[in-house]
Formats: structure tokens, C-alpha cells, sequence
């Protein structure tokens, strides 16, 4: 038996793509697990869609907007 891999998903917006992602690990078709979400904005939909589809799995909030830009991001 071959061990899924662990997957993160990184989210914005409505959800509508992790939505999708998360059905197709609960049918057994994306070939691994979703494990943890991270998500730009408190307001992105895809917070509900995490808690509604899934049971312990970990979101994580994470202000990219913050910083000016993705090197000073990066650099924190």
C-alpha cells in the first residue's frame, strides 16, 4: 500500500477551488490529504468552506497583504 502524501493548500477568495480540492481528497481521487489550509484574509470564503466540508483540519490565517511586497514577506 502506497502512503498518500500530506498536502497544503494555500486559499483566497470564495473557496470555490478548495472546495473542489477537498471533495476530490474525500473521494479518494486527488491522490493525497489535505492536512492544513492557509488563507490570505479573515473575510476569504474559503474559511467556511474548510469548516463545512472537514472535520480537524487546520486553517491558518497569514496577512500576506502586511508587507509591500513578497521579498519583504519573505525576509520577516
Amino acid at each position: 500500500m502506497v502512503k498518500k502524501p500530506k498536502l497544503a493548500v494555500f486559499a483566497s477568495g470564495t473557496g470555490s477551488n478548495l472546495a473542489a480540492l477537498l471533495k476530490a481528497a474525500q473521494a479518494d481521487t486527488l491522490g493525497g490529504d489535505i492536512v492544513r489550509v492557509v488563507i490570505d484574509r479573515k473575510s476569504a470564503g474559503a474559511i467556511a468552506i474548510s469548516g463545512k466540508l472537514t472535520l480537524g483540519l487546520m486553517a491558518n490565517v497569514t496577512d500576506f497583504h502586511g508587507n509591500s511586497d513578497a521579498w519583504e514577506f519573505d525576509a520577516s
